[in-house]
């Protein structure tokens, strides 16, 4: 506003003067000219007209450079205080409202001068008027952590502040109560009206402080863990881009300690090119998530080869979320990842044998669902893989059939035993089904059973011969019967030659063989007897049979 007045007092106010010294010398002239063509008027007439023709050029010019002017001014000058107002108002309300304790400090004391409601509820003073009776080294512990005079190290910030314009640092400050607390200090060196002061903002720090102890804590037994379970260890820097290895790693890897490497590229330019994407997007994502990372990925031995390792990295972050610190346990798995590898193959295999062999195959957990099926028993069942993984025998099974393979899972599963046994089925069409059925518990690698195989195969034509051969061998057990019936002592009459049966009775011969067996007789005359009854023929020209 000073301003504002002294160039209008300068340039504006000579302007100004040159313009009315000229205008009243035109208009003196006017109003003579006119006084010598009206006719003679009285003293007050002629004032009264040269007074009127003078205001007309004046008036113009005395609003334009004089009183618009200052209306200007004035109503910049209310803007200027309102904003200032405003301003103060802002900042007041920030002042006042702040989580932070904000308080000025002024020469040559540097006692505190103000506080917000934040200082005075964190040092427990009674009110702000309390609060600027005091100093900042009343308000502290007789000595810092570090050994030096509270007040003595409290001149020392000043001045620091003073002369930077801002400092920072820890602080342990003390209540009004006598309880010690740690805090962050920032003291801004300020200037108002030609005045220096402080302003200081400071924050209670005693979580953080806390949650710093428990992590010192745990990265301690981390690394404590690290050391006694760890093949190779590393301890990586990212802010300094370091990297210590220690452990076994020349007989893993090959390394002497000097080809090890102590940055990050010692690290990063061994892993995979195909693996490395993958291992830096976990270290990030576990990093944004502030949680542990656990890898396996293939790192270069000195040899050229590529060894599979196991790499899990406990991160510490700083104070802003940045990563700080990896304890990381490097183990390598190479055998083990060799052994999953035959593993798989060998499944491959046996998934390759199954699902074309002749038999029927499946697996169920202990809950009665299909986990695998072949393709003859999908092709048995008239049903895709689709439709039976994931469903019981209940859903696709007749229910007399699913009745049984429940109860033999159940048996098989409880009692530990392969069962093996012959099914017999009924076909929609009516015919009979035989089928040879092996069921096996499924154990895990802890030895617990999982669930039950199963193994069927038809074996129809096989019982059908079986049942033709036990009906063949039950005829020839009959037929020996009845053989065996005229085995040992036949009691037989000497004279007549009839045979006596178990009842007593006495047969003709040929009537009790053909009673006891299926021999049938015919009836002739030996040579012998043909001479004794005919004399007279020749036995060689008789056939003689009745």
């Amino acid at each position: 506003m000073k301003d504002v007045k002294r160039s209008f007092a300068g340039g504006s106010a000579a302007r100004l003067l040159l313009v009315l010294c000229g205008s009243i010398f035109v208009s003196e002239l006017l109003v003579m000219l006119l006084l010598d063509t009206l006719p003679p008027l009285s003293r007050w007439g002629e004032a009264l007209l040269d007074s009127t023709l003078l205001s007309i050029p004046v008036f113009p010019i005395i609003y334009f450079f004089v009183f618009r002017p200052l209306r200007v001014q004035l109503a910049e000058r209310q803007r200027t205080e309102a904003a200032l107002r405003e301003s103060e108002h802002r900042f007041r309300s920030l002042f006042d409202s702040s989580r932070d304790a904000v308080m000025t400090l002024e020469p040559p004391s540097w006692k505190f001068t103000s506080g917000n409601p934040a200082t005075v509820e964190m040092f427990g003073a009674r009110d702000a008027e309390h609060f600027v009776t005091l100093g900042p080294w009343e308000l502290s512990p007789e000595r810092q952590p570090d050994g030096r005079a509270s007040a003595e190290k409290a001149k020392e910030m000043i001045e620091t502040a003073l002369r930077a314009g801002s400092h920072i640092f820890e602080w342990t400050h003390q209540r009004i109560n006598g309880e010690a607390f740690p805090a962050t200090v920032l003291l801004s060196r300020m200037e108002a009206d030609g005045k220096v002061f402080l302003q200081a903002t400071v924050r209670d720090i005693t979580e953080r402080k806390r949650v710093e102890a428990e992590k010192a804590v745990l990265l301690a037994r981390n690394q404590v863990l690290v050391e006694a379970l760890a093949e190779i260890r590393y301890d990586w820097r990212p802010k300094t881009d370091e990297v210590h290895w220690t452990g076994d790693y020349t007989r893993i890897l090959g390394y002497a300690a000097e080809e090890m490497g102590r940055d990050t590229s010692s690290w990063t330019s061994r892993v995979h090119p195909d693996d490395l994407n993958a291992v830096l997007l976990e270290v990030e994502n576990a990093q944004r998530e502030a949680r542990c990372y656990d890898l396996e990925y293939r790192f270069r031995r000195r040899d050229g080869a590529y060894a599979w390792m196991h790499d899990r990295g406990v991160l510490t972050l700083d104070t802003e979320g940045k990563l700080e610190r990896v304890l990381g346990v490097f183990r390598d798995i190479t055998e083990r990842k060799r052994a999953e590898a035959a593993l798989r193959d060998s499944e491959a295999l046996y998934q390759s044998l199954v699902r074309h062999l002749t038999q029927c195959i499946s697996r169920r957990d202990r809950e009665g669902r299909f986990t695998f099926v072949n393709e003859h028993f999908c092709r048995l069942l008239g049903k895709t893989p689709a439709e039976i993984l994931g469903r019981t025998g209940f859903e696709v099974l007749p229910p007399s059939s699913a009745e049984q393979q429940r109860r033999d899972d159940l048996r098989v599963v409880q009692e530990r035993l392969v069962l093996e046994q012959v099914e017999e089925h009924s076909l929609p069409d009516g015919k009979k089904l035989f089928v040879q059925v092996v069921k096996s518990p499924l154990t895990n690698a802890a030895g617990e059973v999982v669930g039950v195989q199963g193994i069927f195969w038809d074996v129809t034509e096989r019982k059908e011969a079986e049942a033709e051969r036990e009906k063949l061998i039950a005829e020839l057990k009959a037929a020996l019967a009845n053989v065996k019936s005229l085995s040992g002592l036949l009691p037989i009459c000497s004279g007549c030659k009839k045979i006596r049966d178990d009842q007593n009775y006495w047969h003709q011969v040929e009537t009790y063989i053909g009673q006891h067996t299926d021999a049938q007789f015919t009836h002739g005359l030996c040579p012998d007897c043909i001479k004794k009854y005919f004399p007279g023929l020749n036995p060689e020209d008789l056939d003689i049979e009745a």
